[in-house]
């Protein structure tokens, strides 16, 4: 990957691994929150900083399906967005307008 890749990277993220059919459910619903052991009281979702990230959780999280990614707006406030981690996360829902699937390469 190029300097330029990895800084257009950063300019894009956040982005949310996820199967090929949840994809499509999320892109109409949009990215609605769930429970975490680490958010008791919230409901959340989770995005990756970089996309290669966000593809290698999709592809090993869903066992066997095919993998799609999602990137999220910029704009959406984030609950926790720590500098040096590598995971975004968001409270609630987000609405499927802040979403845009990424295309494969």
């Amino acid at each position: 990957m190029t300097a330029f890749e990895q800084a257009w990277d950063v300019v894009k993220m956040p982005y949310h691994g996820t199967s090929k059919r949840r994809a499509k459910l999320i892109m109409r619903q949009g990215l609605r929150g769930q429970r975490h052991p680490a958010f008791p009281k919230k409901r959340v979702s989770f995005g990756s900083k970089t996309l290669d990230l966000a593809r290698e959780y999709a592809e090993m999280g869903h066992w066997g399906e095919q993998g799609a990614v999602i990137h999220i707006a910029d704009d959406v406030p984030t609950l926790m967005n720590e500098p040096n981690a590598q995971a975004v996360v968001y409270e609630g829902t987000i609405p499927p307008e802040k979403l845009r699937m990424v295309k494969d390469e």
